[in-house]
């Protein structure tokens, strides 16, 4: 069974679906202490025990990994985002990689002021934006799948999606 990594776990969304449903270890990352919080109180009410850290670098030695970065490039960057990956990459047996990033092409959909959807977006990307970014900063062979999440309005997904699988 894998263990994951929860890059940016915020709400515990994934969390909170997931952690029950594998016999491996869920580990959670965000800089955000009140995390901590949740993770705290999910912990006290489940079986299952959750881990919580701040920092991703205390996340090392950890077999037949699966990390998640959902939602997280739009609000620390491209290079901060990659570093942070790599690195997991680097200390940990990563065998797959799943990062979800809003598609800007979609953003004519929305009536927005700015723009990005959120205030807190400090970048947002095209699908072949993505998909080139992934292409040039991940450190890991595998086979690549991307795609798209969310309803299709004019052949346009709302947000982008790679899954990396590494190849043994």
């Amino acid at each position: 069974d894998c263990n994951i990594l929860d890059l940016g776990c915020g709400e515990l969304l994934y969390a909170k679906k997931l952690a029950n449903k594998i016999t491996g270890e869920y580990h959670c990352v965000d800089t955000d202490e009140e995390c901590e919080l949740l993770v705290n109180k999910f912990n006290n009410h489940s079986s299952k025990k959750i881990t919580f850290t701040t920092d991703y670098k205390n996340i090392k030695g950890v077999s037949n990994l699966t990390v998640l970065c959902t939602e997280v490039i739009e609000h620390i960057g491209i290079t901060e985002a990659f570093e942070i990956i790599n690195n997991i990459i680097e200390n940990n047996d990563v065998n797959r990689i799943i990062i979800s990033t809003p598609n800007k092409d979609f953003n004519v959909n929305y009536q927005m002021d700015g723009e990005m959807r959120r205030d807190d977006h400090i970048v947002e990307l095209t699908k072949s934006q993505f998909q080139d970014v992934v292409f040039s900063n991940i450190n890991m062979f595998g086979k690549y799948f991307m795609d798209g999440i969310g309803d299709t309005y004019k052949d346009i997904q709302p947000t982008s999606v790679v899954t990396i699988q590494k190849i043994n």
